[in-house]
């Protein structure tokens, strides 16, 4: 008896919303707040998911994201749904803002739904710049780092700013703690409170009529379902299509473990800060302030009083010739700053002419057996297995230290009695003997650190008749009937060049006594350029 008020409130509440009257001319334009809805959604409740695995402590942090990306069965998935899904809702925000602004729709009385709106971009970029340090490599550490000292140029509050969001003198622990608490607890919270707050306002003040005046009050006749509903759901189903699939497709980058003392590491923030970071190298010394703090707050605060210094009583764009225009220029300057900041980012090396002679990282590991090692690995022990402690599974390196494997053929055996269908060849097992001793002995970091595309590579050099002819690190070559190069020092040459002399030796070095490969897939022959660069790029 008592649930049957709350029953038919609720379904007063969907009649009326299922019925709400919508001006003429409200169509697709209008489709960018659900579209918002539905990624604010996927956006928590992947967060949720990789809250189970994440571990937010300088030792695990970046151990348990390599663990997502390349042991947890859908996790590179998860995470790439979470870390694009970041950029479609900062894209969806600018595009549903830009729709308001253009329409007009933020005038009166619906200045508090603009302000919402203001305040939900604001938090979506605070939800960025937390979840940027998350990941805890190099990327994360050195432009969190950067965002610190920023913060530390605002005007009186700017050191007691710096000091409460680092917990500390550097970005450490206490950091990391902070920004996960920020990320997965107060800023959710807010955003839940700003998108009702929000919708309360879209209902109390309905939709605005395009291109109508201030003070006109326009025809609402026609319901929102299922004309308009049909178009928003349509829009939404898109919308998360889009984003799985691209999530799918798209890797997420994961760079370095974080290494303080590695001073030299030049970060770069994600694509929609470039803007602001290129301001940056416009104003230093005394006047970086300006950039760092002024014009960003100026900007903030002319989003703010938009609805109130705005007071032009026409909505049409050929009466609204200023604003207009300082919509293009925004939008200009956004593009211009934003192109300058990615032509000067630097490229990676394999895109760079050939540099002379470059030594190999000592710390690296770069061995065929080695290499190739993690490759199988990955094909055949980790549906069952993770490397360290990390998740509810034996980890490798708890067991081989215990009971490291007696060799390649009990490794075959182990493979056969819990039911796998897998033959390994001799260098397979030689491979994984490899590998696991440095599970057993080394800092897995080592190890976390090398591209998936790089250990197919190694193990196709590895397999094939490359080790034959070619040493690596002491590794290869005994049995070459013509003397061939020694890999672990050569020029730095760019990737096309390794594929084209893999492919046809004597096309790039004329005389030369290597055979050609043509018989190889066009993803093999990048695999195997990619572990070459592998050896002697930064």
């Amino acid at each position: 008896m008592e649930s049957e008020p709350l029953h038919k409130y609720a379904t007063k509440w969907l009649h009326d919303f299922l019925n709400e009257p919508l001006p003429e001319r409200v169509g697709w334009p209008h489709v960018f707040g659900s579209m918002l809805l539905a990624l604010f959604g996927i956006q928590f409740l992947s967060g949720i998911l990789l809250s189970f695995v994440y571990a937010p402590s300088p030792l695990s942090a970046y151990q348990s994201v390599h663990y997502i990306l390349y042991e947890l069965p859908g996790g590179d998935w998860l995470r790439g749904i979470h870390y694009w899904g970041a950029s479609f809702i900062v894209i969806l925000l600018a595009l549903h803002m830009t729709r308001t602004f253009l329409y007009a729709a933020y005038r009166k009385p619906r200045q508090a739904t603009w302000v919402a709106g203001v305040l939900l971009l604001l938090c979506t970029l605070g939800f960025a710049q937390t979840g940027y340090l998350l990941p805890w490599d190099q990327r994360a550490y050195w432009g969190t780092t950067v965002t610190i000292r920023i913060v530390k140029t605002v005007p009186l509050l700017g050191n007691w700013l710096a000091t409460l969001i680092n917990g500390g003198s550097a970005v450490g622990a206490l950091t990391l703690s902070r920004f996960y608490s920020i990320h997965t607890v107060i800023l959710p919270l807010t955003i839940a409170g700003l998108i009702l707050a929000h919708l309360f306002f879209v209902r109390r003040y309905g939709i605005t009529a395009p291109w109508s005046n201030v003070a006109e009050e326009p025809v609402r006749n026609i319901p929102f379902a299922p004309y308009q509903m049909a178009k928003d759901s349509t829009a939404m189903l898109l919308i998360l299509a889009l984003l799985l699939v691209l999530s799918h497709v798209l890797p997420t980058p994961l760079g370095n473990p974080a290494d303080p003392t590695d001073s030299t590491f030049v970060p770069r923030p994600d694509w929609y800060f470039l803007f602001l970071f290129q301001l940056l190298h416009y104003f230093e010394g005394k006047y970086a302030v300006i950039g760092t703090f002024i014009i960003p707050a100026l900007l903030t605060t002319v989003l703010f009083l938009l609805p109130y210094f705005d007071k032009n009583p026409s909505r049409r764009l050929r009466k609204r010739p200023i604003a207009i225009l300082a919509l293009f220029l925004s939008y200009a300057g956004f593009g211009f700053l934003t192109y300058i900041a990615v032509n000067e980012t630097p490229k990676p090396p394999s895109w760079l002419p050939a540099s002379g002679i470059t030594v190999p990282r000592a710390e690296r590991i770069k061995r065929p057996s080695e290499v190739a090692g993690m490759y199988v690995m990955q094909q055949n022990c980790f549906s069952c297995h993770s490397m360290t402690m990390l998740g509810s599974r034996p980890n490798l390196q708890t067991l081989t230290r215990s009971h490291f494997p007696v060799g390649g053929d009990w490794l075959q055996q182990h493979l056969t009695d819990q039911g796998k269908n897998v033959q390994l060849t001799n260098r397979d097992k030689e491979a994984l003997m490899s590998v696991l001793r440095l599970v057993a002995d080394k800092d897995p970091k080592l190890l976390y650190t090398i591209p998936r595309k790089v250990r197919f590579g190694a193990n196709m050099f590895f397999t094939k008749a490359c080790i034959t002819c070619h040493r690596i690190d002491g590794q290869g070559g005994e049995h070459a009937e013509v003397k061939a190069p020694d890999l672990t020092l050569r020029l730095l040459r760019p990737k096309s060049w390794h594929i084209e002399h893999i492919k046809d030796a004597q096309s790039v070095v004329p005389n030369s006594k290597m055979p050609p490969f043509f018989h190889y897939e066009p993803y093999e022959f990048d695999a195997l350029a990619e572990y070459i660069l592998y050896l002697h790029t930064p």
